[in-house]
Formats: C-alpha cells, structure tokens, sequence
C-alpha cells in the first residue's frame, strides 16, 4: 500500500508568516514597469532637426545629457518631436518630445544645432590697411551659427577689400573687418575720359566724392566747370558718357 507524503502542519500563526515571505518573493521578481530609453527620446529630438531643410549647409546636432533618473513610461507608439511654437529654422535650442498613446508625457530636449558652412579665414597675418589678394583667403567648414556678424563665403570673397585693422593667421574674415578700397577720393585730381565718335578724349577733373572701382561718381571738369557723372576705374580715372 502507497502511503501519501507527510505534511508538517504549521501551527496557523507560522502559515501566515510564510505566506507573507511567499508573496514579498514573488513582488520582487515581479518585472518594472517598462520605461521610455533616454536613447530613444534623444536619437528622436536629433532626426526631427535633422529632417529641416538645411539650404545646402551640413548640420550636426548635439544633444544635451537627459538625467538618467528620469523614468517615464515606454511608449507603445512611435515618439513624436516636433519644435516649440516659435521656432525657427535658425534659432532651435529645444525639441518636445511626446508620447502620444499609453500613458502620454511630453518632455522638452535641448538640443545645440551646428551650420557647417566654408568661409574665407586669413592664411597669414595682414596689417592693417593692406588690400587682400586671393593669395590672402582660404575656405574653411565652420560653424556659421556663432557667427551672427557675417562671413564671406566662397562666391562673394573680398577680394580686393581693405583691412580696417591688423587680424592673425586663421581669422574668419566678417564685414566689419573691411572696407571698399577706394580708387578716387574727393576733392583728388581725376582723369576723365570720354568716348567721342570712337575717338578717346582725356580731361582733368576733381572728383567730388569718394568712390571704389565701379562706383558712380560727380566729378567737376576743370576746363569746362561742368559737372558730371561717371563710373570709377582704377588708377584714378573716371569713364563719363556723354
């Protein structure tokens, strides 16, 4: 004959405690709540800047370090990011974040976003008042976001352009450190010259305003008195069409 296993019989206020040790065991091993990657929430915020239009410029955007105590609930949909109301394409400092399904949240990312852009920057020192040649310029890839001055970019370089100040090796060139050379300056001799049925003829003038190659200037014609307009050329002189 089979004899059943022996039970060992608690008495009830021992069961109880059991029980309860039973139960802390099992709520221990029992799973977190699942929570959203701080990963996930950044790889989000940099794809929504990154999918703006970029006018040609290479962007890279960094994400600020989220807090790693944070704890929201994971989203069984895909994350949304979208820009604050306000926002423009140039001035982007935070992403939202949000989960729209589940437990919804929203959470505001900053986010730094760097312009890649060549700009001309000084190959070697240049003093003061010198004329820049193409010998002077090279291009280089920086972030035009820092820059809110200007910059020369590599279809409009200064060629040509005056230095208002000594600048070091490396400088990237801005507006505010040039200026137009100027060819004639006011109240200087100038030459002016006309053509007259194909023939060219040459005056002595004074010119009545300061003006680069190409500038449009008055001059006053010392033989005639009479002033007039002409275009400026280098070497002081004034084309004028009559």
């Amino acid at each position: 004959m089979t004899s059943d296993p022996d039970f060992v019989k608690l008495p009830s206020r021992w069961a109880w405690l059991a029980a309860c040790a039973i139960a802390v065991v099992y709520a221990g091993e029992a799973p977190a709540a699942a929570v959203q990657s701080l990963e996930s929430i950044a790889a989000a915020a940099r794809a929504r800047v990154l999918a703006l239009p970029a006018a040609g410029d290479e962007v890279a955007v960094s994400v600020a370090r989220l807090d790693p105590r944070l704890r929201l609930a994971a989203c069984p949909v895909a994350l949304d990011a979208f820009l604050p109301p306000g926002t423009n394409g140039g001035s982007i400092s935070t992403v939202g974040v949000r989960c729209g399904g589940g437990k919804p949240w929203v959470l505001y990312v900053p986010v730094t976003v760097h312009r890649l852009r060549e700009v001309a920057v000084l190959v070697r020192s240049v003093p003061r008042g010198a004329v820049l040649g193409a010998a002077d310029l090279r291009l280089e890839r920086t972030d035009v976001g820092a820059l809110t001055q200007g910059y020369y970019r590599a279809e409009e370089l200064p060629v040509g352009m005056v230095l208002r100040r000594a600048l070091a090796a490396g400088t990237v060139l801005m507006p505010q450190h040039l200026e137009t050379r100027l060819a004639v300056r006011r109240g200087e001799r100038v030459i002016l010259t006309a053509d007259v049925g194909g023939a060219v003829v040459r005056m002595t003038g004074e010119a009545l305003a300061n003006g680069a190659v190409g500038d449009t200037v008055r001059v006053r014609n010392l033989t005639s008195r009479r002033v007039v307009e002409g275009t400026v050329a280098d070497g002081g002189v004034v084309e004028v069409r009559l």
